[in-house]
């Protein structure tokens, strides 16, 4: 559950993205001028889903008051080839 509050009153488009990465990712990478293509980087901060679409989803579209609060609950289907050990949780 997640809950959302204007601390001053707002008048617009506001809205909301969940974005999940995955850090510990072993692939290619063409480093171009910076130096030799590299077969086996580990890449961070990959992201594995944008959990409500690129746009994200519109919490409210014109004035939003003051101490005014949304609250919603996602949930997120992970595929079966993510790595719990190798995902960000931003903040912690």
């Amino acid at each position: 559950m997640v809950q959302f509050r204007a601390v001053h009153n707002l008048n617009g488009q506001y809205r909301v993205n969940f974005v999940i990465s995955e850090n510990n990712l072993i692939s290619y990478q063409a480093a171009g001028e910076c130096g030799p293509t590299n077969y086996n980087f580990d890449h961070d901060w990959v992201t594995r889903s944008m959990a409500n679409g690129y746009l994200g989803e519109l919490l409210i579209n014109g004035n939003w008051t003051a101490n005014q609060t949304f609250t919603n609950t996602y949930n997120k289907t992970l595929s079966s080839d993510w790595v719990p050990s190798y995902r960000n949780k931003k903040g912690s």
